[in-house]
């Protein structure tokens, strides 16, 4: 099973190598064919650091659960081993130019989207009674997907560079640190910012930090900020009361001036532009159906330990199955659950890893993650028969019922024919495997939960009860051809 807290252990410590190793290692393993820092940049973020150390080490641990990209052969030497993360060593902290992209905004395009997020942001942290503290989540991932007009229950803190960090997200700038949040100088050097200091030059859309550092906003015109640097500015109470309407910066001249830092589009992360300047209408239908079976087992009355091992990334699959479920009692955690992606055959929700639906005579699906379950922790608790959402469904599985799940990679989607054979979108689970983060979505596509995970490229199908009558039949797994 992947372990997530592994990986980051990894990316650490080889970080730390990087940075303080000395010059000899390289001599120590033999000298590895001439690279380019642009080979190096393994993930294509603009910068060689952990992030590429850690994805080679997924290609030696399990070369055969990642689909192959050549860029992973760092030294081309036609195998993937720990020569090619001692070439990259050489080259750490590099900055690397990234091929254009079509869908880079223009500076003006991306001050615009930034504004236009702190916007948003302000309105919806004062509406949800956002209080100021050091959210140990950084709040672009914790409410990751979110649509600013939807609500979720969550760690419902910011601060200054909190707002700076989610809006700066929400705006193209999605390779941040997952905790807390907020930008240092690292930060601005890989996103090619520029240093403004002198006060007379900041202009909309600058990241201004005052107080020798201690303190930062958005600017969003002469005098005018968005800024979380208080309670009161996060609730919009007194001097900070709103200007003009409830989405308006507030007025507050700048004083103590350090520097500001101004964003620039070249220094984009390119996997995030199309998503965001170039939006394609969301798409909640089912992709084409599989239809070659490659697993089937009884009928069933109870769990199911299916024993077929899937790769998603390399096909999609489908896990079918006809099922009524009717609980002892509506307690928290007594359903029939189908679980997608999990970690062996036979698994079940009291462990970690992999992601669970509940269903019961009543017309809710329930999320799980497993032993991980734990909405006031993002998904890190110890209580695995406590939801972390609550999905409605336009019937009850107190009748025979068809369950699809279909599992094509980053995405996982639950659906279920009603009594009149028409196909449901229960939801769409969407998996961030560099940050094991899944957010999902209903069937109207409305944002329902943001949280931690563990998952693995391939995985298993199952089912499993918890004081709940159950009939199972018509069980089968299928691949798409």
């Amino acid at each position: 099973m992947k372990n997530s807290k592994f990986f980051k252990i990894i990316g650490i410590c080889l970080s730390a190598l990087m940075i303080v190793g000395a010059v000899s290692l390289p001599n120590l393993f033999g000298t590895s064919a001439a690279v380019v820092v642009a080979d190096c940049d393994v993930n294509r973020d603009g910068i060689v650091n952990g992030k590429d150390a850690v994805r080679i080490m997924k290609y030696i641990r399990k070369p055969a659960l990642f689909p192959y990209d050549a860029k992973v052969d760092v030294n081309g030497d036609g195998s993937i081993t720990r020569t090619d993360i001692i070439a990259l060593r050489n080259y750490y902290g590099e900055h690397c130019e990234i091929p254009s992209d079509e869908n880079a905004p223009t500076y003006s395009q991306l001050v615009e989207k930034i504004i236009e997020e702190a916007a948003k942001i302000v309105k919806f942290t004062d509406d949800n009674n956002f209080i100021y503290g050091d959210a140990q989540l950084n709040p672009a991932y914790n409410w990751l997907n979110l649509n600013i007009n939807e609500t979720i229950d969550g760690e419902r803190a910011s601060a200054c560079n909190r707002l700076v960090s989610w809006a700066y997200h929400r705006a193209g700038y999605t390779d941040q640190r997952f905790y807390r949040g907020g930008f240092n100088d690292a930060d601005y050097a890989r996103y090619k910012f520029e240093k403004i200091t002198n006060v007379n030059d900041v202009r909309r859309g600058d990241i201004v930090l005052v107080l020798n550092g201690e303190h930062q906003f958005i600017c969003a015109g002469t005098n005018l900020r968005y800024d979380h640097g208080s309670v009161e500015r996060i609730q919009r109470t007194g001097a900070y009361s709103y200007v003009n309407g409830t989405t308006e910066p507030f007025r507050e001249a700048i004083s103590s001036f350090t520097y500001a830092w101004r964003p620039n589009p070249a220094g984009l992360p390119k996997s995030s532009l199309k998503e965001i300047y170039n939006t394609p209408t969301a798409n909640i239908a089912r992709p084409a159906a599989s239809t070659t079976t490659v697993y089937t087992t009884a009928n069933s009355n109870g769990n199911i330990a299916a024993n077929y091992r899937y790769n998603p990334f390399n096909a999609q699959y489908e896990f079918h199955l006809n099922a009524s479920a009717t609980a002892d009692s509506l307690n928290a955690g007594n359903c029939l659950y189908v679980g997608a992606r999990l970690p062996k055959a036979g698994h079940s929700p009291t462990e970690y890893g992999g992601l669970w639906l509940g269903f019961r005579n009543e017309p809710y699906a329930y999320l799980y993650t497993g032993i991980g379950c734990s909405e006031e922790n993002h998904g890190e608790g110890l209580l695995w028969y406590k939801p972390l959402a609550q999905i409605a469904l336009p019937e009850s599985f107190a009748s025979l019922h068809k369950i699809v799940v279909v599992d094509s990679g980053n995405t996982i989607k639950y659906f279920m024919y009603t009594s009149a054979g028409v196909e449901y979108l229960i939801c769409s689970i969407n998996i961030n495997t560099e940050y094991d983060i899944i957010s999902v979505r209903d069937h109207n596509n409305k944002f329902i939960y943001s949280g931690r995970g563990t998952y693995e490229s391939v995985g298993y199908f199952s089912t499993w009860e918890y004081y709940t009558n159950t009939n199972q039949t018509s069980i089968s797994i299928k691949k798409a051809t």
